[in-house]
């Protein structure tokens, strides 16, 4: 990295509406992580910042998971390893890293495996033991006192928090089996908190003999305290110590079954977080219990900010009603501060595909962010007043997981370690604890679907800081600052005994339970029949999860209503805040992006005066009609409104704001169909495939992804001569401006139908390191060669220093100027199920097969302009509608918007942008000037130029990168013996995985219409 770059796109950052940065080292950093170069970089960043007026968040580690350092939190100190239980036959051999604990117990030896070196996501070295509390205070050393001592000036002002992220008990990625999470500091804490010698018994965490419940129980609750205890507490007191905010999120908090995977009871963790945080990653809506985990405990310990890293793994083509639709459901959910993924400082190499989107300067649309970020920034504010206006509790079932957590137990699977550990759990028991899960998962998608407000509540939480009583003189349960007076338990396979003694002291004093699904059988992992029997005395119990809501009904009111029928609302959720009086929020967001809703609305709670509808895109408010406590409701497609009800007048109140959407009859709209439309950006043609030769062997046999020959070269471990050959046809009838754009030209020899061409100074296309050659006049007609050739190929290694970690790195060359690009019809589209079970739209969808060519340029028409030569393109399309005497009180619509986002002019006059449904704008506005032409700029995104192209499962709504090479896991052995490419290189010729079609989603002005207002 360079300063001055970094300073750069720190201003790019504040023109694009964003409110702060995050200094964050990924996969693909070459500057030494923690170094004098690295802070002088983060030097410039502060100091740009500062003068930007933005704020700059510090991020803790090199990659992630966090705990490590970088790898100085292990290096030299085994006793910082993360470690594990496995066990292996009485008489075996120990595994490898193994110290045997105990006497064998049975048919089983107990084992303590300490994790190896060498392990590729820890620069070579290994996951540290976040239950260990020396090796987080080594932690704290090595990645949070050099930022406190270099910035510490500026800790809670113009830096306001360190975000920690994805840390787990256990990272079961290159992990012996079968592992439970261990750690010395277990066993003298298992003895404090229950009084006698664990190690008789860690068996039971393997094998169902007599009392395994109770003990799994305590096992995993002594996990968890010293996670929490060790890792989040101390980082936490760390921060607070230094005025900084602890904030950030844990590994897959997304389900009951992932926090046990990874062996993290997460909710009581946030406790400790000034601004508690979870990650949000796909395009996606159907994760709902990671956020209201998340809210909850924000709600119930007083913390006004609940962030979300958005957008990760969302892939490259997400549109601007993407980002909305998922930014509506976090904030529906609780969220109001929103940290995005990812700013690539470059997009060179292996970066390009590391989680896709890229949300910096590279892409076509960065010019019109700054839309998108004040309209998350106006709701996250507003969403961010008050409190939340919870109606009742349901009891969170995490203790359940642990409970029939009982191991596979696969002898194939005792040799090496599994590069993933993906099946940890017996088959019969996987099935009981992920019913637990799913139920749970499908009665919180029930209560937000009937348009209730609820917080869970946690065992561990209500153990420590809650109690049940009468509060504003009604019967309620409560944890710190929020009472419930209804409690919702869900299935559960064991209770607390905190939790049945609180719960029956509550219904003695009037309060309600509703039990929903399996009723516990144990308490604390024990028999107690007759204290269960107690409760369920005292417990409703609903005929299954769909009857809840009606129960609710019957018992609570909701305090919002709607008219319309069930089966039609249930992706309509609501989200509710109290201002204090009757002044009052209710945010409504419609999470169904292929219909529509129309019905009346029903919101009591509130006897204010005055309803208004704050318009977060437009800064605008108006004043909403209503009959009493009844509003007419019309929601298009992914659309949400904000509602004030408040007894003052706010003072833009007279702001004339659009009334919420309703679809425009086709019998009054005009079908506009005489569009001139034109390519504004250079066109490009990427070469990703190569024949090679190493030294003086033969040129390869046939050309293969160049993605897929930078795996082989890695898993041979090569160094030596490389020389590449990318091929390209040309069919233009004269010499165009065509640049030939190289990543770090400097490291090769690069010819051009032999020619020997150099880097001359252009400026760079799209990213800082995609720097372009003039080869116009040495293209000619029919075939053309590109050679890049270097006698110091050098493998990617773990080792240090960064600069030698991932060698030298090939990827594809592009061709950009002035000309079309043609290839043949391919296969056909297809589309991953995802797209069905995410119930998302699927794009117009296009295929195309190599050889492609180029072409002089042909004049483009309304439609998709992928097939009109335009395939790989990543620019911006004008479209022009010349004066045709349509009346000014009328709206323009984008029926489908084949694009990331528009903008409008009309007589060349700014009229808004359209990003979202109902995919219009109002085409004049008083005082403007007669009638005018219209102008729709176009603009695309990076997707149909980087990929995916070539996945035999089709078009995603997410990306990772496994999606580019076929290679789902994207984790092999330093060796190299578990690269799936070597199989295309040296034997079949292809992989399962892999198309050579390549696969196109639709850019174009679709039908468009102007309708009357």
């Amino acid at each position: 990295m360079e300063p001055d770059e970094v300073r750069r796109q720190v201003r790019e950052f504040a023109r694009a509406g964003y409110g702060g940065i995050m200094i964050h080292a990924r996969v693909g950093l070459l500057t030494p992580y923690l170094g004098e170069e690295w802070f002088q970089c983060c030097d410039a960043a502060i100091e740009e910042a500062a003068k930007q007026n933005i704020a700059v968040w510090l991020y803790d580690e090199d990659k992630w998971p966090s705990g490590y350092g970088g790898g100085a939190v292990v290096a030299g100190e085994p006793a910082h390893r993360m470690q594990a239980l496995t066990v292996r036959p009485s008489g075996d051999a120990a595994p490898p890293d193994c110290t045997a604990l105990g006497e064998p117990g049975g048919d089983w030896q107990l084992y303590v495996w300490t994790s190896p070196l060498g392990h590729p996501q820890f620069n070579g070295t290994c996951y540290a033991s976040l239950l260990d509390g020396a090796a987080i205070r080594r932690f704290l050393d090595v990645a949070y006192e050099p930022y406190a001592k270099r910035y510490g000036r500026d800790f809670g002002g113009l830096i306001p928090a360190m975000f920690t992220d994805e840390p787990s008990a256990l990272f079961r990625r290159r992990v012996i089996h079968p592992a439970v999470p261990f750690a010395g500091a277990v066993l003298p804490a298992f003895r404090e908190m229950f009084g006698y010698d664990p190690v008789p018994h860690l068996d039971k965490l393997f094998v169902e003999r007599e009392g395994f419940e109770e003990f799994r129980c305590r096992y995993y609750r002594v996990v968890n305290r010293l996670f929490e205890r060790n890792f989040t507490g101390q980082l936490a007191a760390w921060c607070e110590q230094q005025g900084i905010a602890l904030t950030g999120h844990y590994e897959e908090e997304g389900g009951l079954y992932e926090q046990q995977y990874w062996g993290v009871d997460i909710m009581p963790n946030y406790r400790h977080h000034a601004i508690p945080g979870i990650d949000h990653l796909y395009r996606q809506v159907r994760e709902c219990v990671t956020a209201i985990q998340c809210r909850s405990v924000a709600h119930q310990y007083g913390k006004t900010r609940v962030l979300s890293e958005v957008f990760g793994a969302a892939g490259q083509s997400i549109t601007f009603a993407d980002r909305k639709w998922i930014l509506d459901q976090q904030l529906c959910l609780g969220v109001n501060c929103f940290v995005e993924h990812l700013a690539a400082y470059t997009l060179a190499g292996l970066r390009k595909r590391d989680f896709p989107p890229a949300l910096s300067y590279q892409q076509p649309w960065w010019p019109v962010n700054s839309g998108m970020e004040d309209y998350s920034a106006r709701l996250s504010h507003a969403l961010g007043q008050g409190a939340y206006a919870a109606e009742f509790a349901v009891l969170h079932p995490q203790d359940s997981q642990s409970v029939y957590w009982t191991p596979e137990i696969d002898p194939g699977s005792f040799d090496g370690l599994m590069l993933v550990d993906s099946h940890p759990v017996a088959p019969a028991r996987f099935a009981e604890i992920m019913a637990i899960s799913r139920e749970f998962e499908e009665l919180t998608r029930r209560l937000l679907g009937a348009q209730r407000t609820f917080d869970y509540l946690h065992e561990a939480l209500l153990e420590d800081d809650g109690e049940a009583g009468t509060f504003a003189g009604a019967p309620g349960i409560r944890v710190k600052h929020a009472a419930y007076p209804l409690v919702v338990m869900p299935g559960m396979i064991t209770i607390r005994a905190s939790t049945l003694e609180k719960l029956l002291d509550f219904a003695a004093r009037g309060g309600k339970i509703l039990q929903a699904g399996r009723f516990p059988h144990l308490v604390d992992g024990r028999p107690e029949p007759e204290k269960l029997r107690l409760l369920r005395e005292r417990v409703r119990t609903a005929d299954g999860i769909g009857q809840v809501a009606q129960v609710l009904e019957e018992w609570l009111p909701p305090a919002v209503a709607l008219s319309s029928p069930p089966e039609t609302r249930d992706m309509l959720w609501a989200h509710r805040r109290s201002l204090g009086g009757d002044d009052a929020l209710l945010f409504l967001v419609n999470l169904d992006r292929k219909n529509g809703l129309r019905c009346e609305l029903n919101w009591t709670g509130t006897d204010a005066k005055n309803l208004f509808a704050p318009d977060a895109l437009e800064g605008k408010i108006r004043m909403v009609e209503r009959n009493g406590s009844t509003i007419p409701l019309r929601l298009a497609p992914g659309e949400s409104i904000l509602f004030l009800a408040t007894d003052r007048q706010p003072e833009s109140a007279d702001i004339p704001c659009p009334a919420p959407a309703e679809t425009a009859s086709r019998d009054s709209s005009k079908e506009l169909v005489r569009w001139s439309v034109g390519r504004m950006d250079d066109n490009v043609l990427p070469l990703d495939c190569v024949s090679h030769q190493l030294a003086d062997n033969a040129w390869s046999a046939r050309p293969v992804p160049v993605i897929a020959l930078q795996e082989y070269l890695n898993g041979r471990r090569y160094t030596g001569p490389l020389r590449l050959r990318y091929e390209f046809q040309s069919r233009l009838s004269s010499p165009r401006k065509t640049h030939l754009v190289v990543e770090n030209p400097q490291s090769w020899e690069i010819r051009v139908n032999g020619v020997v061409v150099h880097y001359d100074g252009l400026p760079w296309w799209k990213d800082i390191r995609w720097l372009p050659i003039d080869i116009g006049p040495l293209i000619r007609p029919g075939a053309n060669v590109v050679e890049i050739r270097s006698d110091n190929f050098r493998f990617g290694s773990l080792a240090d220093p960064a600069s030698d970690r991932y060698g030298t790195e090939i990827e594809p060359v592009l061709l950009v100027g002035d000309f079309s690009v043609f290839g043949s019809v391919g296969s056909g589209p297809t589309v991953s199920p995802d797209w069905h079970t995410e119930e998302l739209p699927v794009p117009p969808l296009a295929t195309l097969s190599a050889p492609f060519a180029l072409c002089d340029p042909v004049p483009l028409r309304q439609g998709d302009v992928v097939t009109q030569g335009l395939p790989f393109y990543a620019g911006r399309l004008r479209c022009v509608h010349e004066p045709d005497g349509w009346a000014r009180e009328t709206r323009l619509t984008l029926e489908d918007l084949m694009a990331v986002t528009a903008t409008v002019r009309v007589g060349g006059i700014e009229r808004g942008r359209i990003s979202w449904p109902p995919y219009s704008v109002r085409m004049s506005a008083p005082g403007d000037p007669a009638d005018g032409g219209i102008e729709v700029v176009l603009y695309n995104s990076l997707r149909n130029l980087l990929g995916p192209h070539h996945h035999s499962a089709g078009l995603f709504p997410g990306d990772r990168p496994g999606l580019y090479t076929a290679d789902p896991l994207r984790v092999r052995d330093p060796d190299g013996s578990e690269d799936a490419w070597a199989r295309v290189i040296e034997r079949i010729g292809t992989h399962p995985g892999w198309k050579h079609d390549y696969l196109f989603e639709a850019f174009g002005l679709g039908r468009t219409f102007l309708t009357a207002t």
